[in-house]
């Protein structure tokens, strides 16, 4: 476990060059980035509403991200090496999926009845 978030940090960036990046790692680096907030919900005040607001607001971010690319990541994995020979991917690689057919296939007309 690391004490500090920038070593995380970096240790993230170096893996994620080599395509090498861990959810175990990820999660060390929101629980770091959990616990310095901690630090700052403890002085109380103003500052430790806006701490437990940003903590809470990014944990639902990383707990909605993981939820939405885990059937993604086990419908690729479960099907297209066996049908097409592609290699599996990572959660990580499910989201950027996620995000990329989000853009491609979003919807931009809109629909108003004219009555």
């Amino acid at each position: 476990m690391y004490s500090n978030p920038k070593g995380l940090l970096e240790k993230l960036k170096i893996d994620y060059q080599r395509s090498q990046v861990n959810i175990r790692d990820l999660l060390d680096f929101f629980f770091v980035l959990w616990y310095n907030i901690g630090i700052l919900i403890s002085g109380g005040g103003y500052m430790k509403d806006i701490a437990i607001t940003v903590s809470v607001s990014i944990g639902l971010v990383v707990i909605l991200c993981l939820l939405l690319c885990l059937p993604t990541k086990w419908l690729w994995n479960l099907l297209m090496p066996s049908i097409f020979g592609l290699r599996r991917i990572t959660v990580l690689e499910a989201l950027g999926l996620n995000m990329l057919c989000s853009i491609l296939f979003k919807s931009s007309s809109k629909n108003k009845n004219d009555d």
